[in-house]
């Protein structure tokens, strides 16, 4: 009896330190930093860049000195207005007495010397060359303190001067050096560019089928009757169609260590809500000081619930179903790329390869809260407070071909507004850029800043921003998908 107690205490301590030893839970961490990095610094002189082509003024459009701190610099030295001169004390009573008893000495000298004692007249007169004397011994100290003073104030402005010179050519360096490697990330994604346009057939081939996503809920939707239904529906329409009137305060915001994470590429396999959610996860792990790469290859399988056991041919999956699946581990699940690697080419008839290697069984995160929305001013909140967001859209021909900007007045006339021929696509929000008043009528108040899935030589170095009204126009009816918590071991 006492032996099969054991056991059981022995079994729940386990137990309880296998659970614990996962208690490290990261939620997402805002921006301490006032400043861009570098890599933010370069994607933000390639948008403007892109704007400038349009006939935008970035210069006057944001004026913050966040935007401007790469291009202006300044330091003010603060001279003294006031000097200090130190007053000589009046003598007390007592040294009176001592001076008095010293002149009468000094008399009685001169008389053994010969001299003429002086008269009552002569004496005044002695006291008044003597005290003009002393005012202008005291005006000359002055004078010289002053002097001394102002020697300073020109030694410190000098040294002041000395600095500034020192910072900015320490800070020349610093822009020569950015300048250089933003010369050479243009150039890397320039090349990169000319691949990728090469592969836009392949790109399109590879699109996710969403429909099987199509209905997936906000809410708990409660049996109703037809006509509360039909007003429900135009109620969340309304929600969706809201304009963002989400503020920009700098005109431009990055998700905090978005731009950390380095982008990927799916090559020929419909993964890219699986690179999308796993990014998510990776930029929440940046934010909280790990760097991790985890397994897009694990992730892709436990977002197809129907194909985990048996091997399917149905391509796409859906992020909401592979956060859910993690949640419901007691362990974290989704293991490093290291662990369980990604394959870049499909395997006819097993969309997920199983089975998967034994090593994707070594977890290293796992979700603990997510959640749905479905307007876009609720999104560029969530982006506003560092949140990465999953989006589903349908896509344009100046999608695939853009060079750091998608608009809705630039999607070419003969295509339409959508690509019907290609499937959904998933891509991830990492930020938020207010657009200027010109573009506004046409665009929307804002462009979201995504991150993609095709590598480098889409959009700027594989980012865009993807203005309001094109977002709203191209969204499914799928949510988007903000995530809030992970925990990892």
């Amino acid at each position: 009896m006492f032996l099969t107690q054991l056991k059981k205490l022995v079994l729940i301590s386990l137990i309880l330190n296998f659970t614990f030893s996962y208690a490290a839970v990261l939620t997402r961490k805002k921006r301490v930093s006032s400043s861009f990095s570098d890599t933010e610094k370069g994607m933000t002189a390639a948008i403007f860049g892109e704007f400038s082509k349009r006939g935008v003024n970035t210069n006057k459009l944001f004026k913050s000195k966040k935007v401007k701190e790469v291009v202006e610099v300044k330091k003010m030295v603060e001279v003294p207005e006031t000097y200090t001169v130190t007053e000589k004390k009046e003598l007390g009573r007592g040294a009176s007495i001592v001076e008095r008893q010293k002149a009468k000495v000094r008399a009685q000298l001169a008389a053994k010397r010969g001299e003429k004692p002086m008269s009552g007249k002569e004496k005044i007169q002695a006291m008044l060359r003597k005290n003009r004397e002393k005012v202008k011994q005291k005006q000359a100290e002055k004078n010289r303190a002053k002097d001394m003073q102002n020697m300073d104030i020109y030694e410190l402005a000098r040294e002041n001067e000395r600095q500034l010179i020192a910072e900015k050519r320490k800070m020349d360096r610093q822009l020569e050096a950015w300048a250089s490697e933003y010369e050479n990330n243009l150039k890397k994604w320039a090349k990169a560019r000319e691949e990728f346009l090469k592969r836009i057939p392949e790109v399109k081939e590879n699109l996710e089928d969403l429909s099987a996503t199509e209905y997936v809920p906000v809410t708990k939707t409660v049996t109703t009757t037809k006509t509360r239904m039909v007003k429900k529906q135009i109620t969340e329409r309304k929600e969706i169609d809201r304009e963002v009137t989400t503020q920009v305060p700098d005109g431009i915001h990055y998700v905090a260590g978005a731009l950390d994470v380095a982008i990927k590429d799916q090559k020929r396999r419909p993964t890219c809500s699986s690179f999308a959610g796993l990014r998510a996860v990776e930029i929440l792990m940046m934010q909280n000081g790990v760097d991790a790469d985890l397994s897009e290859q694990y992730f892709y399988w436990s977002s197809k619930p129907k194909c985990r056991t048996s091997p399917c041919s149905s391509g796409g999956s859906w992020v909401g179903w592979g956060y859910d699946y993690s949640i419901k581990q007691s362990y974290p699940d989704i293991p490093r790329e290291k662990d369980c690697p990604y394959v870049p080419s499909s395997k006819s008839g097993n969309q997920t390869q199983i089975p998967l290697g034994s090593s994707c069984n070594r977890g290293f995160v796992k979700i603990v809260d997510y959640e749905y929305v479905k307007d876009l001013d609720t999104v560029a909140n969530a982006l506003r407070n560092d949140f990465p967001v999953v989006a589903s859209i349908k896509l344009t021909e100046n999608f695939y071909n853009n060079q750091g900007l998608v608009f809705q007045s630039e999607i070419p006339s003969k295509f339409g507004s959508k690509d019907e021929h290609a499937g959904g696509h998933s891509v991830l929000l990492v930020g938020l850029m207010q657009l200027p008043p010109k573009l506004k009528q046409k665009e929307g108040n804002v462009c979201f800043l995504t991150a993609n899935s095709w590598g480098i030589g889409w959009g700027k170095g594989g980012y865009a921003c993807l203005s309001e009204k094109w977002m709203r126009r191209q969204m499914r009816t799928n949510p988007f998908v903000i995530l809030k918590k992970v925990s990892m071991r």
